[in-house]
């Protein structure tokens, strides 16, 4: 039995390689398609708000494409959520985003797989021209980044209702969060200083619906100040992109100077109507999905009364998102 694993485990490893090097030309030719000159590309957002699917859809052009850099998993940055003041330079920020956008850190990227030695993604070169990065952990760092690097950033935002049913099906706190938001003086100053008392009280009352949606609204909220003050953060609606993916993704090919071809338009007809069982756990970062079912799932999860509490703790963020009552 052992032999036979062995066996397999070899098998494995040699046709990983052996892909890698036969997809080796390709990836050199998207690099080399890109165009010099062109602004970094940042995709960002809330967790669970799409930045995996857009990143993907995106990285269809041929672009260096980085996944996640500051997630804590990293070991470089230890909490998701950081937030940096836009006019407040941070050398170890952006001595680790220039070594990215230079094509460092290569175990990071989802262009070239670097889980053997001998792929080529460890040691052959690449002609790094522009780079994307997804990263939903980045995305208080979003304005800062923007700034300091001339970034185009697309900035995700996805119905409450939706982002917190999601949350809760995954189990992932928001207490921890908010408590660390508390905490962050210069992000309490800057934005959140209105809700403050509500941050108190639901870190009081521990894990729930509400404190989900608090969460959500903090993270909106400060989001869509940074889409405000400055015109190269662009806001994103899930949504929108679920219900006309090619029209969406084309504007978006657009605005951020990247080739839509007939091959990457069919891809992404692919990526959008792809099965996607509702009731089915999928991995987290399943990007293959019939689009237009990820819009109203959550009314099918949550209790009438669970949507009331989100949709009134959104309102107290008065944004002009999600206000309108056929979208509860």
């Amino acid at each position: 039995m052992v032999k036979k694993s062995n066996n397999y485990i070899s098998k494995l490893i040699i046709g990983q390689l052996l892909s890698s090097w036969v997809k080796y030309p390709s990836v050199l030719k998207g690099l080399l398609a890109q165009s010099h000159g062109k602004p970094p590309i940042m995709v960002t957002g809330p967790m669970r708000s799409g930045t995996t699917w857009v990143g993907t859809l995106l990285a269809f052009s041929g672009i260096w494409h980085i996944h996640e850099p500051f997630n804590p998993n990293r070991a470089r940055f230890h909490v998701d959520y950081m937030y940096q003041r836009v006019n407040c330079v941070n050398n170890h920020i952006n001595s680790y985003v220039t070594g990215l956008l230079n094509g460092n850190f290569r175990s990071m990227s989802k262009t070239v797989d670097t889980s053997h030695p001998l792929m080529p993604g460890n040691f052959m070169p690449f002609p790094i021209r522009r780079v994307l990065i997804k990263d939903p952990n980045a995305c208080l760092l979003s304005r800062y980044l923007t700034k300091q690097f001339d970034l185009k950033t697309l900035v995700m935002f996805r119905h409450p209702a939706a982002w917190v049913y999601s949350i809760h099906r995954l189990k992932w706190g928001s207490i921890s969060h908010l408590k660390r938001f508390l905490q962050d003086k210069q992000l309490i100053e800057d934005y959140l200083q209105p809700f403050e008392s509500d941050i108190v009280k639901a870190i009081d009352a521990g894990e729930s619906i509400c404190a989900g949606a608090l969460l959500h609204g903090c993270l909106s909220y400060v989001l869509w100040n940074f889409c405000k003050e400055s015109d190269s953060i662009r806001a994103i609606m899930f949504e929108a992109l679920c219900r006309e993916p090619v029209n969406e993704f084309r504007a978006l090919y657009n605005w951020l100077e990247l080739p839509y071809t007939d091959k990457i338009k069919q891809k992404h007809i692919e990526m959008s109507s792809g099965a996607g069982g509702e009731d089915r756990i999928k991995h987290m970062h399943e990007v293959k999905r019939k689009s237009i079912n990820e819009i109203d799932k959550w009314r099918k999860k949550l209790t009438s009364e669970e949507t009331i509490e989100i949709r009134a703790v959104f309102e107290k963020f008065e944004l002009p998102l999600y206000s309108a009552d056929d979208e509860w």
